[in-house]
């Protein structure tokens, strides 16, 4: 008997109220005796509980035609035990030594066997387009704040009146998982993941009918240079991003008690920052490496056709591939019913910005933003609450040519004091930045960059 309990619909991942296991068990005999064409009576469900208990059905959430999960459940009522084959156990192998592994089938020096599959990529393209373009790569980018207990947040850019029962919280296991680096991520799995990412192009919106462009996307997606650069930027990331975090949330657990410093193990050594700066250097010669080899072999535009979006669809795997990775390498850490998942993975867009995409040329996609569903999600509330924020770098932009003129050449950040101070002949005199900047790269990683034969991997 196949019985199905309706779900109040969410748009959010929400925690569980503390009375739902016995709404759904009383839902679920209810259900039971209607089927049956008996009357939900007190006696009746406790008769129905004491043979049937809902333990021993199978108990699974709906899912959609379009490969997501509907808010219903389904029990299965009909579950028969299964017993495995008897059959002779064969002696046990001798372990053999992992094989080794050529220096270019590594990662910074992580030996890359194949012990660890991340998972298929299963996310639909609208989902990629809601996450990442909708609308127009701004709503996501919220600022990040911090709560009462110092960790931290975004701000709310959704309306709503239910309160926030997620928290980000991690417990001693979660930071545990966190402390572990990426290892055994091999380049196999990547080309899996975009790969898949490439079979959910709808090249039919991009105007990208020919065959022979289908095949140069994809040769473009799996090149050598971009499984190098998701290897280089996830290890970067995680030495920048994630460790960083981790080890700020161990302080702020640290503080509360003494408890947590005996269940969490020491973490594991940090990278040196020369390391971490060679990671960085590894990371533009790929991406530059890219840039040429999408400049040189791709259609350019012409007066009927549009060139094809490489360079986009390209930063856009890149985001999908590390979310996918790290999503799948600290599953306890993305868990969608804590308030984690949002912070973390904006920080990690962030540097995916600053590092391959600063000025934003290759964030849009204007084919997938020009559709009726881009346009209504313009629309919304959370999207109305933050255009209402004014960018004063834009207005000083959008001002005539000859008021630039006047005003002095801003530098990032500038316009915002210019603006804020109300100008004139003082604006030299303004206090420097108060963060201080970051080290600057060595000269030895500056002349790598800079000369033009180091940029071929």
């Amino acid at each position: 008997m196949h019985l199905s309990i309706p779900l109040r619909p969410q748009e959010r991942p929400t925690a569980f109220p503390d009375g739902f296991y016995s709404v759904v068990v009383k839902e679920y005999a209810t259900k039971y005796l209607e089927q049956l064409g008996a009357s939900p009576t007190a006696d009746n469900i406790a008769l129905v509980l004491a043979n049937m208990p809902i333990d021993k059905c199978r108990v699974a959430p709906g899912w959609r035609s379009r490969g997501c999960i509907d808010d219903v459940l389904i029990i299965d009522t009909n579950v028969a035990p299964r017993t495995p084959p008897l059959e002779p156990t064969a002696p046990p192998h001798p372990e053999t030594p992992p094989s080794w592994v050529p220096p270019a089938e590594r990662v910074f020096g992580t030996d890359l066997q194949k012990n660890y599959k991340v998972g298929s990529v299963v996310l639909s393209f609208n989902e990629m387009k809601r996450r990442y373009l909708y609308p127009f790569n701004q709503l996501h980018k919220v600022p990040i704040e911090y709560d009462v207990d110092g960790f931290p947040t975004t701000r709310s850019t959704a309306f709503t009146v239910a309160p926030e029962r997620r928290v980000f919280r991690p417990s001693a296991s979660v930071l545990q998982e966190l402390f572990t680096p990426l290892h055994e991520l091999t380049f196999e799995t990547i080309r899996g993941m975009q790969e898949a990412f490439y079979r959910v192009i709808p090249f039919d919106m991009l105007d990208i009918r020919d065959s022979d462009e289908h095949r140069a996307v994809l040769g473009h997606l799996v090149c050598p240079a971009v499984l190098d650069i998701v290897g280089f930027l996830a290890h970067y990331i995680y030495w920048t991003v994630l460790r960083p975090l981790g080890d700020h949330c161990a302080v702020v657990l640290a503080n509360e008690g003494a408890e947590y410093q005996r269940l969490c193990a020491p973490p594991t050594p940090l990278l040196s920052p020369a390391e971490i700066e060679l990671l960085l250097v590894s990371v533009l010669q790929a991406f530059e490496t890219i840039r040429r080899r999408v400049h040189d072999t791709v259609r350019p535009k012409t007066t009927t056709r549009s060139t094809t979006p490489v360079m986009p669809l390209l930063l856009l795997s890149l985001r999908v591939s590390l979310a996918t990775i790290f999503r799948t390498m600290y599953p306890r850490w993305f868990d969608d019913t804590a308030l984690r998942v949002e912070p973390t993975l904006l920080m990690v867009d962030d540097v995916v910005d600053k590092v391959l995409d600063p000025n934003q040329f290759y964030a849009h996609i204007g084919a997938l933003e020009a559709t009726s569903d881009a346009i209504n999600c313009t629309k919304t509330h959370a999207f109305q609450a933050q255009k209402r924020k004014s960018h004063l770098r834009q207005s000083f932009f959008a001002t005539s040519h000859r008021l630039q003129e006047i005003l002095p050449k801003p530098s990032p950040g500038l316009p915002r004091r210019i603006l804020t101070q109300h100008g004139g002949s003082s604006a030299a005199n303004y206090a420097g930045p108060s963060v201080r900047p970051g080290p600057n790269m060595s000269l030895v990683n500056r002349i790598r960059l800079l000369h033009p034969g180091n940029l071929a991997m």
